[in-house]
């Protein structure tokens, strides 16, 4: 994990069952907790439906619910509500969301080839994410090379979140490296797969 010029450690742990997933990434400089992002929910027609999302920085902690049979999205940070859209995602799964999308794709995915969904933040209005394929590249993974397929979301402005993501087409397209920050915020998150472990 690197975040600005420091680099550090992190974990993502994804359990999927029968009835639903959490999926959790922790993230550390050393000692220091630099993030970490929970999920839980379960699966739709649309793919991932997450109910219940939390971020911790350092000693804040943020909450975002998907009220399912209500139809709406609160937070722990404002009183604001807004309808839950179909195939709503938090600021993680969209990882994993977008990954299913495109493993699910006839032929694979092409450079030019974009993928929107509705990413749901900690405060502010869902806003509609668009990734476009920008083809295939080389990453050094360890000590060996990997091709994955590179998605680029620009942002909209320089607070607006620009997400930029590898994905692995020889294990379903899950992700290689992830990055995301904003021109705004000079320390982005950027991570990159070292190890992979199965576990029950």
């Amino acid at each position: 994990m690197r975040r600005g010029a420091a680099q550090g450690t992190a974990e993502v742990r994804w359990r999927p069952t029968a009835d639903g997933y959490s999926l959790r990434l922790e993230a550390r400089i050393g000692a220091d907790l630099v993030i970490e992002q929970n999920s839980a929910g379960g699966f739709d027609a649309a793919g991932l439906a997450p109910v219940r999302y939390t971020d911790r920085r350092r000693r804040q902690w943020l909450a975002t619910s998907f009220q399912r049979d209500a139809g709406k999205v609160s937070f722990s940070a404002t009183p604001a509500e807004f309808a839950l859209a179909t195939g709503a995602q938090d600021r993680l799964t969209w990882m994993l969301q977008l990954a299913a999308i495109v493993a699910a794709r006839p032929g694979g995915p092409a450079p030019g080839d974009t993928v929107s969904m509705t990413v749901v933040g900690l405060r502010g209005a869902p806003e509609v994410w668009v990734f476009r394929c920008r083809g295939e590249e080389a990453l050094a993974i360890g000590s060996s090379e990997a091709r994955a397929s590179r998605w680029l979301r620009e942002g909209r402005g320089p607070y607006d979140s620009r997400a930029e993501i590898w994905l692995d087409p020889r294990r379903h397209f899950l992700p290689l490296q992830v990055f995301f920050g904003s021109e705004s915020a000079p320390q982005a998150l950027e991570l990159r797969l070292q190890n992979l472990e199965s576990g029950p």
